[in-house]
């Protein structure tokens, strides 16, 4: 299980969750495969008290990444780490996001037999719940994220044409591109409610933060592909720190209705109070 742990201690009783979670779904020994480059000495000090962490400092991962680039290069760092001891499977999580149901893994690795290149949560999120193997990219794990140039490729247009519910930005979408682009197809836990995928992973979805209710990728809509294509001749102008700000601006500024938050902290208030009643909820069929 790969995470990337990065918390304070009113979020430690979500950390003491997942832990749990972890343990009563997954019918196997695993362990949890840590990032913890930048988590209080406190919180790690808890981290560490859990047998089944290791927690890693991933010193290949540059100390000034932020956002995005810092989540998909620590998740990298330890997927790497994993591959290289030996882990013929591999799971990404948030601290937010675990399994509900006993069958979250073996459902997703009879999938992958059946010639699936990994399954993950869909349309967006993808690392809250993206399972993989060693044979999936047997040259190397290619990016998390898209790269500039792919993004630019005619390439990404057409798969985007092809999947236009997928989140654009989203850590995760590279690998989407990658498997699309060597014609191979990947399961996906399709979004059953707004916090349960495939009745099976859950995922509270920004759970330390306010977040907008719908995540529709901004790339997509054509007043923002004119601007971006107006700006390309701009972008050898501007200092490369102004245009990352820029671009990590409208990355994490995408939503659906202008204005309609949602506020995280009493959700996940209500999920701690009571897990199953909360999942129970906000399942499909009402139980858990």
């Amino acid at each position: 299980i790969l995470v990337v742990y990065l918390f304070d201690r009113p979020m430690l009783p979500l950390f003491r969750l997942h832990v749990q979670m972890l343990r009563r779904h997954t019918r196997r020994p695993f362990r949890i495969y840590a990032a913890v480059n930048r988590l209080d000495p406190e919180m790690l000090t808890e981290v560490r008290t859990v047998p089944e962490v290791l927690p890693i400092v991933c010193d290949e991962v540059p100390p000034d990444l932020r956002s995005r680039d810092e989540h998909a290069a620590l998740l990298t760092a330890l997927a790497n780490r994993a591959l290289a001891d030996g882990a013929e499977t591999l799971a990404m999580m948030h601290t937010d996001s675990f399994p509900i149901a006993d069958d979250w893994l073996d459902h997703a690795e009879r999938m992958m037999a059946e010639g699936a290149a990994l399954a993950t949560v869909t349309p967006h999120c993808y690392s809250a719940g993206l399972i993989l193997n060693r044979n999936t990219f047997p040259d190397g794990l290619p990016s998390l994220l898209l790269t500039d140039e792919d993004r630019e490729s005619d390439d990404a247009a057409t798969f985007f044409a092809d999947h236009s519910d997928l989140n654009q930005v989203d850590t995760g979408v590279g690998y989407l591109f990658r498997v699309w682009q060597a014609a191979r197809d990947w399961c996906a836990y399709d979004q059953n409610t707004p916090q349960i995928f495939g009745d099976r992973i859950f995922h509270l979805v920004a759970g330390t933060r306010l977040t907008l209710k719908t995540q529709l990728p901004l790339r997509q809509t054509p007043a923002v592909q004119t601007v971006r294509r107006l700006a390309r001749p701009l972008k050898p102008l501007v200092p490369p720190t102004v245009w990352k700000r820029a671009r990590l601006a409208a990355a994490d500024g995408e939503g659906g209705d202008v204005g309609e938050r949602t506020n995280k902290g009493a959700e996940l208030e209500a999920l701690l109070a009571d897990p199953r009643g909360y999942i129970a909820r906000e399942r499909a069929d009402g139980t858990f």
